[in-house]
């Protein structure tokens, strides 16, 4: 079922809640992967000038993720290895942790590990079953933002992290998302929708 939610019934829902804006990096980059022949040496230059990104990313290339037998010490040889769409989901993934890299990290490593799990699992279930019709570089950013509206919950109330706890745990009577509407009017699956617009992630 697809639900289609004005931006400013969206507002309403998750007002007091501060909404990272898109990176510029995202922008420019997306701005570049839309065209038929993306600027290469453009993308790599604002990868580059961005220290943290950069680093962050040639970390996540040269994980056992991609199993890479030679090390990548540039993001030009990245991005000729691995391709834009690849590079632009690393980069996606990198400016998610930065925009919450002030939050609790005895919580936030484990959330990000279940992330990328959950985002790696979706890319090969696009494999596994072809006729899904769904581009794995598409189920890998799904999956990565599936629960982003997590630490934008946090951000905002302090003690959410007790009832995001809660929630992996049986309730009686109600599920974990009516728990969390019912203590703050909203639930993260709401926020991360709205976070994930914002950012202008594909549908």
């Amino acid at each position: 079922m697809q639900y289609d939610i004005s931006a400013s019934a969206l507002e309403q829902l998750v007002k007091g809640i501060s909404i990272p804006p898109q990176p510029t990096a995202m922008i420019q980059i997306s701005a570049e992967k839309r065209k038929e022949e993306p600027d290469l040496k453009k993308i790599i230059d604002i990868i580059s000038s961005d220290v943290s990104l950069s680093a962050g990313t040639l970390k996540t290339i040269n994980s056992s993720l991609f199993g890479l037998r030679n090390k990548v010490t540039s993001i030009a040889t990245a991005l000729n290895i691995l391709g834009l769409k690849n590079i632009f989901n690393i980069v996606s993934c990198m400016c998610l942790r930065m925009a919450f890299k002030s939050l609790r990290p005895d919580f936030m490593t484990k959330f990000w590990d279940r992330s990328h799990q959950v985002a790696t699992i979706c890319a090969a279930l696009t494999r596994m079953i072809p006729n899904l019709g769904i581009k794995a570089d598409e189920a890998y950013t799904l999956g990565l933002f599936h629960n982003c509206g997590v630490p934008l919950m946090m951000q905002k109330f302090p003690k959410y992290i007790d009832v995001e706890l809660l929630g992996r745990q049986v309730l009686q009577n109600e599920t974990a998302l009516s728990h969390e509407e019912k203590l703050y009017g909203t639930n993260h699956c709401v926020v991360g929708y709205f976070m994930a617009r914002s950012w202008m992630i594909s549908e």
